[in-house]
């Protein structure tokens, strides 16, 4: 039994580590559970023996029922002890997340002084029921505003929601001379959640910095293994799960990169540009051993060979990068052996391979021993990471593109969409959807009003745009539903036992805690949960109060979706557009300098800089589109879906440009020519995208591939090695095809040079102006350079072979190509 726990164990941390790089989600959630733990415990070690806010017994005289309502009342006083202990703590271990012990105390401390501050307030004007309403909104609104001063401001929002909440709903039974306790019972929470953080948690951006590094070590075997997988057994499905872990390993990379920002996280010696260096060489080694192990599963490789590369993959998966070192040279020199010749694209496949390992495991283990050695003393931030970390070390992939869009007027179909700060935009929508929220939800019950407050105020944390905080107010709904039904079941499973139900309540905020990333529903459910075991225990648990949280729930949470959608909407379509022309910008300085690099001019630093601000842009863009695609459905969702995937090929076949780069020759002069002509083209073309993008209907696409085509014949004519120069051009000749296909998604004209047999142009009618670039070749109007209309129409209506094509890996290509006619259909296949 010991041993089958012993081996599931790397099974579940690879599970953990793929989601959540370095652990530090789970180490946040786990710091929150213990910390409520402590504070339930600590409230009632305090109420027990201070008496704070206990009403003393009756005389026996007064009867047994007062008696008893004494007791449910001191009873109910203990258990919002616990409840004001724990929210104060919660907040504390979820928000403060400084890596120095004093900058946590500090921020503590902060917490403490609002939260008192506003729940007097409440207190003080409470007599007034009408007037502590309105002045809800209000401070609300005016809070929000601080997010503007960065992480301290945006965890002001919850804390002072708290306070004065907790305020308003304890007016009837505490007054103004209570405070001092109730400050105490917050502060007991907060002493609680410094010692766990201090005591258990605390960490330093140089640790934080050294786990997240070995959970990317991890990773890496991971990839390592399922590589393993797709080179015995290939396949969609093998293909599926290696691209997946690629992507979270380049999500791992980002979060590395988001740390080293930190000042304290590498030593002002220049480490971190230097671990940004070798994380980037590991990289793209990684994906090209992937790459081109997946290549080889399909390719007819001898037995012995094969074994070798097994013995490579596994070599990686077990992390002995010394011995996979070992093996690929010792596959390197077979390869070069009479008995172990293969046919031309294989022995290239194979020697890349072999290479590629090579260049990994020594990147990999310069990069972990730098980065094991001991970064506290940091002083001065030396490097700036492509995609910023959230405050508590999450990716914030969209908030560029985001407070761009807010920031940006434009015209709407009736009124001009105002350029608003973000942080201001949203404390308008959240003032108007909580004044909203307490008007109908206090129709409905006056008592529990606090629901439908809540459920608007959550929608506006976390989210940024309508669609997603609209998919928020759904999530809140659903996981409402589903929270009854656990809660319910659970209490009448555990009844009035309060070990079982602080087990419960631990466990179900773990889970939802945890889970959240992946939807906000799990919290809910969680909280939903936790909230039936505590009125349980208070003596209000029933069927018809859970239907009416319910019922409030859904009110806030469709006014907050109602409002988003009216009062100064930021819709996700509106930060697309943002974070595409951010990509396509991003790609046109990759392609300026990859130009540079084929014309023999050394910019290895630059690209390395452009590929990581493509991989930021490019994720910025998939998560808008996806939050976007959720709540879209017909020809809205389909044109998203096909601008989606012509930019995942475009971006796919850029990367392949980066590595190609490196085995092309310097070409002639002639074929320089073409070559500049060609990639001027690309680049006009692309600003003809950029302005489509923000909106232009003028534009239209020119097509540059046949100039890359006529260069690659030329270097062919001149005696050059395939392997030398045709893959770069062939990749730039893809990614022309892949931004077509973005042209087309974007309803832009696209025109194309027909090249004639000698280089010249083809006579054609219906042609365009000549754009900037190449002189002497006129574009034709068309969907694809040269083809008829039936065949144009037939491509059309093939688009999900031209999609799977896209995808195809880039030796399935090669194969498809020399299997093709050289003169036409090999063109047609990559255009």
């Amino acid at each position: 039994m010991v041993e089958s726990w012993q081996s599931r164990l790397p099974g579940l941390g690879g599970w953990l580590v793929g989601p959540d790089p370095g652990l530090n989600r789970l180490r946040t959630v786990l710091c929150a559970t213990l910390t409520i733990a402590g504070a339930i415990g600590a409230e009632w070690l305090f109420v027990r023996f201070t008496g704070a806010l206990q009403r003393p017994a009756p005389p026996t005289a007064a009867g047994a029922a007062a008696v008893a309502q004494v007791a449910v009342a001191n009873r109910a006083v203990v258990i919002f002890a616990m409840v004001l202990g724990g929210i104060a703590g919660l907040i504390a271990a979820i928000s403060v997340n400084d890596t120095s012990a004093r900058d946590q105390v500090v921020s503590m401390l902060f917490l403490l002084l609002p939260m008192i501050a506003v729940l007097d307030l409440a207190l003080a004007v409470g007599g007034d029921r009408v007037l502590a309403l309105c002045l809800l909104p209000v401070i609300l609104a005016a809070v929000t505003c601080l997010r503007r001063f960065g992480p301290r401001g945006v965890r002001a929002g919850p804390v002072v929601f708290a306070g004065y909440l907790t305020g308003f709903l304890l007016r009837p039974v505490i007054t103004l001379g209570d405070t001092g306790w109730l400050t105490a019972e917050i502060g007991v929470g907060i002493v609680v959640a410094t010692v766990v953080k201090l005591g258990v948690f605390h960490d330093t951006s140089g640790r934080a910095l050294r786990r997240t590094q070995r959970s990317y070590a991890a990773s890496t075997r991971r990839l390592a293994a399922l590589a393993l997988t797709a080179f015995d057994q290939p396949g969609p499905w093998a293909s599926r799960r290696l691209h997946r872990q690629k992507a979270r390993l380049a999500q791992t990379a980002l979060v590395i990169d988001g740390q080293l920002a930190d000042p304290a996280a590498a030593p002002a010696d220049a480490a971190a540009p230097r671990l940004h260096q070798q994380l980037f060489d590991a990289e793209v080694a990684l994906a090209n051993v992937a790459r081109f192990a997946e290549a080889l599963g399909r390719s007819p490789l001898p037995a012995g060979q094969r074994e070798q590369v097994q013995e490579i993959l596994a070599s990686l998966r077990d992390g002995r990068p010394d011995s996979a070192r070992a093996s690929a040279r010792a596959f390197a020199e077979a390869l070069t052996s009479p008995a172990g010749a293969a046919d031309g694209n294989t022995e290239i496949i194979a020697h890349r391979f072999a290479g590629s390992v090579t260049d990994f495991t020594d990147a990999l283990s310069q990069w972990l021993e730098l980065g094991a050695q001991d970064h506290s003393a940091g002083r001065d931030a030396v490097f700036t990471p492509a995609v910023p970390l959230r405050h508590g070390g999450s990716l914030s992939v969209t908030a560029a593109a985001t407070a761009e869009a807010s920031l940006t007027a434009e015209p709407g179909r009736l009124l001009r969409r105002a350029a608003v700060a973000p942080y201001i935009r949203t404390a308008i929508q959240l003032g108007v959807a909580v004044a909203a929220a307490i008007a109908l939800g206090d129709v409905l019950s006056g008592r529990r009003f606090y629901w439908a407050v809540i459920g608007a105020f959550v929608v506006f944390q976390g989210t940024s745009n309508t669609e997603e905080q609209v998919s928020k107010a759904f999530s809140r709904i659903a996981g409402t539903i589903v929270g009854i039904v656990a809660g319910s079941a659970l209490v009448n499973l555990i009844g009035m036992h309060a070990a079982w139900t602080i087990v419960v309540i631990l466990v179900s905020v773990l889970l939802g805690l945890y889970l959240q990333r992946a939807d906000y529903a799990f919290l809910v459910i969680g909280i939903t949960v936790m909230v039936s075991q505590l009125y349980e225990e208070s003596g209000d648990f029933s069927s018809s109060l859970l239907v009416l949280r319910l019922e409030e729930t859904a009110i806030g949470a469709a006014v907050a979706a109602a409002v988003v959608l009216v009062v100064l909407p930021l819709r996700a379509s509106r930060v697309a557009r943002v974070a595409l022309l951010s990509y396509l910008t991003a790609l046109a300085s990759l392609l300026k300098d990859a130009h540079g690099a084929l014309g023999g001019a050394q910019n290895a630093a630059l690209l390395q800089g452009d590929t990581r601000a493509l991989n930021a842009a490019y994720r910025a863009l998939t998560s808008t589109i996806e939050s976007m695609r959720r709540l879209q459905a017909g020809g809205q969702s389909q044109r998203a879906g096909a601008a989606m995937t012509a930019t995942r090929a475009s971006r796919r076949y850029a990367l392949n440009l980066l590595r190609d780069i490196t085995s092309a020759a310097a070409p002639d002069a002639d074929t320089a020519a073409l070559l500049d002509r060609g990639c001027a083209t690309q680049q006009a073309s692309l600003t003809a995208l950029r302005s489509a993008g923000a909106g232009s209907r003028r534009e239209s696409y020119t097509r540059s591939a046949s100039l890359f085509d006529r260069a690659e014949h030329r270097l062919s004519g001149a005696g050059g090695n395939a392997a030398q120069g045709h893959l770069a051009f062939r990749d730039l000749r893809l990614i022309d095809g892949a931004l077509a296909e973005l042209a087309g998604a974007l309803g832009m004209g696209i025109t194309s040079y027909d090249i004639g047999p000698g280089g010249g142009p083809a006579p054609s009618a219906g042609t365009l102006d000549q754009p900037p670039g190449p002189q002497g070749d006129q574009p034709r109007v068309g969907v694809d350079a040269g083809l008829p209309p039936d065949e144009t129409a037939v491509l059309l209506a093939a688009a999900p072979a031209l999609q799977h094509l896209h995808e195809l890996d880039d030796e399935q290509r090669a194969s498809a190509y020399q299997a093709a006619d050289p003169s036409a259909d090999r063109a047609r296949l990559e255009e």
